[in-house]
């Protein structure tokens, strides 16, 4: 019995996976990360290559004759923004995570009020043990992150 990810009828079947729905947009007024990928292309490109060294990964099934058809479907699907493949997905995934994780985090946590002990934000950790509690780097960062 051979199986197939595709129905063979008189119009082929289309499958699109959305790019952006599982990570919700930012509030207004945030985007710093965004701004400065787009103003400053050294950050664009470090964030570019840090996406692309995730490394290669293949999906696995007891069945050969399915896992050659999963694999095959996996390297062509269309998953938007002009990418094929599952790889593509994820790479768009961890790009917009790395941009927005942190802003996203902190929407959440104030539009949901979670039962959280702490959200640990490791670049205000970073810069408040380089210059002080109270240096103007450390309140531009709290500015930053609307936390004063």
């Amino acid at each position: 019995m051979k199986f197939s990810l595709w129905h063979r009828g008189s119009a082929p079947a289309a499958v699109q996976i959305a790019r952006r729905s599982a990570l919700p947009a930012p509030s207004p007024g945030r985007g710093e990360l965004r701004r400065l990928r787009q103003q400053v292309p050294l950050i664009d490109a470090a964030l570019d290559k840090l996406v692309r060294l995730i490394g290669a990964f293949t999906v696995r099934c007891e069945d050969p004759a399915v896992e050659q058809e999963l694999a095959r479907f996996l390297r062509r699907v269309e998953t938007g923004a002009g990418r094929q493949g599952l790889r593509g997905l994820l790479e768009s995934y961890l790009s917009d995570l790395l941009t927005y994780g942190g802003e996203i985090a902190l929407d959440i946590i104030e539009k949901d009020k979670p039962d959280l002990m702490l959200y640990h934000a490791v670049h205000l950790d970073h810069i408040r043990h380089k210059y002080g509690d109270m240096a103007y780097e450390t309140v531009d960062c709290l500015k930053t992150l609307d936390i004063l």
